[in-house]
């Protein structure tokens, strides 16, 4: 039995979309306990309960995590299947460190249209040193949802495949193609996003409430590592059926570039079947100066689909970001954020040509 624990805090300053002055806040998003291990090797079983919410922190307080399995190898293939509330299978993010993913936010598509909040259902994943097969059923708790996305999702079918075209101890190829059947199919339904770093109280770009009966979200992402740089590319797809015949498609993407300054670079990990937690070369406890990381991104998220009068606008965001672990469980990253003039935005005129300027902070512990 092990027990841990994490915990992050943010800070964000930002200039509010045509009004003078400034806007921001603090937050203690995370403060999670986690409780796990394995009986007899075999079966699983994992606890996590967070004690910090806040309004605008779009955590909620509770459990989190709380789910059984059985982990082994079927003809020398590792595998795992769980039962309970757990992270739907879409996105290996999902299995990385928190103190290991890049930026404060994830992308506008991915805020959206991704798996990011628990759900109860039931799980497996195979995976070996050279891909990874994970595949689920979920059910639907609004409870439990803490994504800016309005209505309640039904049960949810998922997959993610992902192949390691690459693999060896500091280089990395990676092709993933993640799926989300019928995630969004309650009336009425409405595709909203927060802009970055939960900033503000209102959507930059939305839709209209949308009928929708059954959709399909397909996301492919690559990877590549190589000692201290990485890039990712990932794309999003978005197909819906409403009543009435109509069906809108949406879509998004981002590209990433990323590069440690100091002698570190992430590491893959056969126990999780994807990236392993870092570890710092040269920590401060030791005489050292950390490792630090910087980053870029850009994101753009389309919601207009003209062919069905659908204009919820479209946000395109530039991202920089530094990160500094002072020691392997311990980051402290600031982002900068421009949005890019808001276009198309009829259904949320007010935001119409808005472009706001973000700066985020955050501190993580794990312990």
């Amino acid at each position: 039995m092990s027990i841990s624990g994490f915990m992050q805090a943010d800070a964000t300053l930002a200039t509010v979309p045509h009004q003078d002055g400034l806007s921001g806040g603090t937050a203690l998003r995370k403060f999670l306990f986690s409780l796990g291990g394995t009986i007899d090797h075999h079966y699983v079983y994992h606890f996590v309960y967070n004690f910090a919410s806040t309004a605008s922190s779009g955590i909620r307080a509770g459990l989190l995590d709380a789910y059984l399995g059985y982990q082994g190898k079927i003809e020398d293939v590792n595998s795992v299947f769980l039962v309970g509330e757990q992270f739907p299978a879409f996105g290996v993010v999902q299995i990385q460190p928190g103190t290991d993913i890049q930026f404060m936010e994830d992308t506008v598509a991915g805020n959206i249209w991704s798996a990011s909040n628990r759900q109860l259902g039931i799980s497996g994943r195979q995976w070996s040193k050279y891909y990874n097969i994970w595949y689920g059923v979920f059910g639907s708790n609004s409870a439990t949802n803490n994504t800016p996305v309005t209505g309640t999702p039904q049960v949810t079918y998922s997959a993610e495949l992902v192949g390691n075209i690459i693999n060896t101890p500091h280089m990395l190829l990676s092709v993933r193609d993640s799926m989300l059947f019928n995630r969004f199919n309650n009336n009425p339904q409405t595709f909203a996003n927060f802009p970055d770093i939960q900033n503000y109280g209102a959507n930059l770009i939305a839709t209209q409430s949308l009928p929708i009966v059954s959709d399909y979200v397909n996301s492919p992402r690559i990877d590549f590592v190589d000692g201290r740089l990485n890039m990712v590319g990932e794309y999003y797809y978005v197909k819906t059926h409403e009543t009435g015949n109509r069906n809108p498609t949406f879509s998004g993407w981002n590209a990433i570039i990323g590069c440690f300054l100091s002698d570190d670079g992430y590491t893959y990990s056969a126990p999780d079947g994807y990236a392993a937690p870092l570890d710092v070369s040269h920590p401060v406890t030791e005489g050292g100066y950390g490792a630090f990381q910087l980053s870029g991104r850009i994101d753009e998220t389309n919601l207009n689909y003209a062919a069905d009068n659908v204009h919820g606008g479209n946000e395109t965001n530039l991202t920089v970001g530094l990160s500094w672990w002072p020691v392997s469980p311990v980051r402290v990253e600031v982002n900068y954020v421009k949005v890019l003039p808001i276009g198309g935005a009829a259904a949320t005129s007010q935001y119409k040509r808005a472009a706001p300027s973000i700066l985020g902070m955050r501190f993580q512990l794990r312990f």
